[in-house]
């Protein structure tokens, strides 16, 4: 998931081989070596990291997801909360990804949805995780979780509280949102796991941004999205944005990267209706259900006339037991369409994989490193990771 104009993703820590981005203009926060799709652990096609920087399409400074990045000082956090009725501190284990190979946490925030235990995030706080730990901000008690499913175009993960019950949902505003209403965002700021908030008012309703994941090339887009000036941080990725009355009126997913901090939301309205559709049990469209198709890749983008590559996914590496390695891709070959979608770079091969199922069969064409096309069908596996 990506965000633009100079915006941070909202996760907070990140240690090990995780780290914040420089470039200006950056996505979801995801690991450092980007988002993989059944290599690393992660989906169908993980991204490698690249070395030049995406061009944010706006004139602001960019944007990104809150990063999951280094623990920050209370000073930048926002000031303490005393107290969020719904709201959960998240930790999460990140698997090893190529190229870097070591293994990090990742802190973020999340929201009860019911007494019994399902609760909301954004997809890019548990992206690449192998497990989670769920903490009740107001009570201390900490839970097991496990991603029931996601949306990771829109940036929305349902996870489940292993042997919950009786838990304080969070209270959702089912009003409408206008430009001036006074917000106040909270989260898990700076990854300290405790209760942060920042205080601001609403400057747009249906805005949209372009962000690309830490490290990576690959971009993608959040629209309808709700701006505020609050001084959101690393670590509020995922939680509440709340009016005056502490009902929610979205779910915080991005900031941008200027000296003027802009925060941004998703509403929660489309939240909650893409959470309603994963525990109905419905996969369609980027909605998944259980786990994420893995092709078992490691890719960047392939945009080197130079070289003789044609457009598409470059892969770096393979899975050797993997969907891929079964009918003979290698490093150096360029995929360029799976299951009936053009793929014209790394984003896009992620974007067609999110689409997909484990088990499904799908034709995958590609370039070999001397210049040939060949095309097989294949039989998705399962990431091993969230």
């Amino acid at each position: 998931m990506l965000l633009a104009g100079g915006l941070t993703g909202c996760d907070a820590r990140v240690t090990g081989a995780f780290g914040e981005s420089t470039t200006t203009s950056t996505s979801l926060p995801s690991n450092d070596a980007a988002s993989s799709s059944g290599d690393s652990g992660d989906s169908g096609a993980a991204i490698a990291p690249s070395t030049s920087p995406s061009p944010s399409p706006s004139p602001q400074t960019g944007h990104r997801l809150l990063p999951r990045q280094a623990t920050q000082s209370a000073s930048t956090a926002g000031q303490a909360a005393a107290s969020a009725p719904g709201v959960l501190l998240i930790d999460a284990t990140i698997a090893a990804v190529v190229p870097r190979g070591a293994s990090g946490t990742a802190a973020g925030t999340g929201m009860v949805l019911s007494s019994d235990g399902y609760a909301l995030t954004n997809y890019h706080v548990v992206e690449g995780s192998t497990t989670i730990q769920a903490r009740i901000a107001d009570t201390g008690k900490t839970f097991t979780a496990t991603v029931v499913g996601a949306d990771e175009v829109h940036d929305v993960a349902v996870l489940k509280l292993a042997g919950a019950s009786g838990l304080t949902p969070v209270r959702i505003d089912r009003d409408d949102v206008s430009l001036g209403d006074v917000v106040i965002a909270v989260g898990n700021g700076g990854g300290q796991d405790q209760l942060h908030r920042a205080s601001g008012v609403i400057t747009a309703t249906d805005d949209r941004i372009a962000v690309t994941a830490d490290g990576t090339a690959r971009a993608e887009s959040l629209s309808g999205l709700l701006r505020t000036d609050a001084d959101v941080a690393p670590g509020y990725s995922g939680g509440p944005l709340l009016d005056r009355q502490g009902e929610v009126l979205g779910m915080t997913a991005a900031a941008s990267t200027g000296p003027q901090v802009d925060g941004y939301a998703i509403p929660i309205a489309q939240a909650v209706s893409v959470a309603d559709q994963i525990r109905s049990g419905r996969s369609a469209g980027t909605v998944r259900v259980g786990a994420r198709a893995a092709l078992g890749v490691v890719v960047t983008d392939s945009r080197s006339a130079s070289r003789g590559l044609a457009p598409g996914a470059l892969v770096r590496s393979v899975t050797s037991s993997g969907a891929a390695a079964s009918i003979g891709l290698f490093s150096g070959d360029v995929i360029t369409v799976v299951g009936g979608t053009s793929v014209g770079s790394a984003s896009q091969l992620s974007a067609a994989m999110s689409e997909l199922r484990p088990g499904q069969r799908v034709n995958v064409t590609w370039m070999t490193a001397d210049g040939s096309t060949r095309s097989d069908q294949v039989t998705l596996g399962s990431a091993p990771t969230n």
